[in-house]
């Protein structure tokens, strides 16, 4: 691996555990470069990490969506409710 590929603020992983984490330092022991991961605020050997592309978590849906998705929940009558619940059977049936 080359280490230019990574600095700080570059978004890595650490293959053997699955570890991911933004770099927020660097250190160099005995020759080696360390980058040390926010998740953990471990260091890890710089030849042992892979750069990721990091992608931002799932925003949440526009209010829009979520007014037409209770729209349809209130749809549902009690009849439909009770037919449902009257096919359940098996463990936890009640």
């Amino acid at each position: 691996m080359n280490d230019k590929e990574i600095s700080i603020g570059t978004y890595v992983t650490y293959p053997k555990t699955g570890t991911t984490g933004k770099v927020i330092s660097t250190k160099e022991i005995n020759g080696e470069i360390f980058f040390q991961v926010d998740k953990t605020g471990l260091f890890y050997r710089s030849d042992l990490l892979l750069p990721v592309i990091y992608r931002e978590e799932r925003k949440e849906k526009p209010e829009e969506d979520i007014r037409k998705r209770l729209e349809n929940e209130k749809k549902l009558t009690s009849e439909e409710i009770e037919e449902a619940f009257e096919d359940v059977s098996g463990v936890g049936a009640g």
